[in-house]
């Protein structure tokens, strides 16, 4: 063989090893993109907790508004609550989520409030929430979030004040995580941070904290089925408050 042929394989060896190992190292490279993938979506899916209504969600999509149905959003408060039963008159739709912190909210709204064109949708978040590693300013920034996505979609929005725990529970777990962090007062300045931004910008407001306190500011023993979570005579007076937000709303 001549030597000109002898450097032309040899170029052609090496070629081939290059492009093998080229196309291994992408082989390797694809596998780590897949993996951390896959970990990102657990990890949202993990948050938002997409799966829990999805399959609910495909029989209710719109693209048109459907008069008289709501949508009641938030976290374990809601969650807990017949609105079915509750609101007959209504198509009222529980989209609540047991023990789901307030980011999740913002990933889940599109597929459980906005694409199923609901007339209104109610939004709280449950005191739970508030710990000294994101406070109120993180929340409220999700709640205005959610109020002006709704808004923006031609969906009623109406907020609802986060309720204050009962008074045991904070006698025994006032200083919440870290030092002096009160989750009362943060609760009592998250509250009227809210109020006051739905009056700047014409968005109605459901006050649960106020008519399940007691006259200590905590929820009243007699309206509470946790320290959290109000029981079935809550309910009601939650019910009576957000019927007449709704009744308000028609005659707009």
């Amino acid at each position: 063989m001549s030597k000109k042929w002898r450097v032309v394989l040899v170029l052609s060896l090496i070629l081939n090893l290059l492009i093998i190992y080229v196309a291994y190292k992408a082989l390797d490279y694809r596998s780590h993109v897949n993996f951390y993938l896959h970990k990102y979506i657990d990890a949202v899916n993990e948050i938002a907790r997409l799966d829990v209504y999805a399959g609910e969600n495909r029989l209710l999509q719109s693209d048109t508004t459907i008069n008289n149905r709501v949508v009641f959003f938030g976290t374990q408060v809601i969650h807990g609550w017949d609105v079915a039963q509750s609101f007959p008159e209504y198509e009222a739709i529980n989209r609540g989520v047991d023990g789901q912190r307030a980011a999740g909210l913002i990933l889940r709204m599109r597929s459980d409030v906005i694409d199923l064109s609901p007339e209104a949708v109610l939004i709280q978040i449950s005191s739970y929430n508030f710990r000294a590693h994101n406070g109120s300013d993180e929340i409220l920034n999700y709640t205005l979030e959610l109020l002006n996505m709704a808004a923006c979609h031609n969906i009623f929005p109406i907020a609802a004040t986060v309720i204050t725990p009962g008074k045991e529970i904070l006698d025994t777990n006032e200083e919440i995580i870290a030092g002096e962090y009160k989750i009362r007062d943060t609760i009592e300045v998250f509250n009227n941070r809210l109020k006051e931004y739905c009056r700047q910008n014409g968005y109605s407001i459901a006050d649960f904290d106020s008519i399940l306190a007691d006259t200590d500011g905590y929820m009243d023993d007699n309206l509470a089925a946790t320290a959290i979570a109000p029981n079935d005579s809550g309910y009601v007076l939650m019910t009576l408050q957000t019927r007449q937000i709704l009744e308000n709303m028609k005659k707009r």
